[in-house]
């Protein structure tokens, strides 16, 4: 474990799970570690829109990984949410401790909000 190498993020900041993913093969098991991550992040929006839709919530924001934005998409069109982008705010840079980091979580994230459908709108 001692010689086992940290995640880092793309501003190369330490990155580590409260809870690992120890089906992953970076801990041995045979998925890989991105993918599984991912579908995991997709997975519990999936569950909050199935859940908003069933109770009547009618907005949701979430920061998500930029490439998933076509898949996250169609989750929200299958529980009635439309999908837009939300800007960064300006002080990102004083938020994230410089502009380098701010820089990197711009290219890699995307901050999105949902908003349930007039129709569905309780």
């Amino acid at each position: 474990m001692a010689d086992e190498q940290v995640p880092r993020d793309a501003a190369g900041h330490e990155m580590q799970l409260v809870m690992p993913f120890v089906v992953c093969q970076s801990k041995g098991g045979p998925y890989d570690d991105e993918s599984f991550t991912v579908g995991w992040h997709a997975a519990r929006i999936d569950t909050a829109l199935q859940w908003g839709e069933l109770f009547g919530a009618d907005q949701f924001t979430f920061t998500v990984r930029s490439p998933l934005l076509p898949q996250l998409d169609l989750i929200g069109m299958r529980y009635h949410y439309t999908m837009t982008t939300l800007p960064w705010p300006d002080d990102l840079a004083d938020q994230m401790g410089g502009e380098d980091t701010a820089a990197a979580v711009r290219a890699e994230w995307t901050q999105i909000r949902y908003q349930a459908a007039p129709e569905h709108t309780p």
